[in-house]
């Protein structure tokens, strides 16, 4: 019972968040600009109201980062309880088992080499992160086999990704190359201001 009361009270939490990310930025927007915007996109335009600024800002910018952000959330717990189901037990992660800087590493190495081919640095990432995990899994396998050993096993592998990572930035060039790695890694849906911040200071 207290289960099916948990998943209203955090839809609710989201919902609010979500409000909230709405509203407030550089832009600020306030609930009756929002529905405003609302009644607008259903036909219901309000006379007397400049709507084309607030509609690109809330259209274009904040609801699909919104949502994505979403997505990304949703994905990241569902990876997590994947992880720990596979390997029955709750203390497995996608950073614990290395996924997280094997994927790091990839992104870096396709930003190196693939500046502008965002599908190409997403498969980068995708296949790093799978080899980081494979390669946690065999060296587990080595040993005792207990969930102890897979997560030294994880350690070793994410300090050996990690090491790569500062090693590419090292090399990367430190006026486009190296923003967007660390943007990258920190997480952001606005790789593109660094992609155009290359171009302008590469002509």
């Amino acid at each position: 019972m207290k289960y099916r009361l948990l998943y209203p009270v955090c839809l609710l939490f989201l919902l609010c968040a979500a409000l909230l990310a709405l509203s407030t930025g550089k832009y600020p927007m306030g609930p009756a600009t929002l529905v405003r915007l609302c009644l607008s996109a259903v036909g219901c335009k309000s006379p007397g109201y400049d709507l084309a600024a607030p509609a690109l800002v809330l259209w274009s910018v904040r609801l699909p980062r919104i949502l994505m952000a979403a997505l990304v959330g949703a994905g990241l717990s569902v990876s997590g309880a994947v992880f720990q189901g596979l390997f029955k037990t709750p203390l497995v992660s996608p950073g614990i088992l290395g996924v997280t800087s094997g994927a790091n590493f990839g992104a870096a190495l396709g930003l190196l080499f693939f500046a502008g081919s965002a599908w190409r640095i997403q498969v980068s990432a995708f296949a790093w992160g799978l080899i980081a995990v494979g390669l946690t899994c065999q060296i587990g396998k080595r040993g005792d086999r207990s969930v102890t050993t897979l997560i030294l096993a994880g350690v070793i592998v994410s300090a050996l990704f990690m090491a790569g990572l500062s090693y590419i930035k090292c090399k990367a060039d430190p006026l486009g190359q190296l923003p967007a790695i660390v943007f990258w890694t920190m997480g952001s849906f606005r790789l593109d201001r660094y992609r155009s911040r290359r171009r302008h200071a590469h002509p």
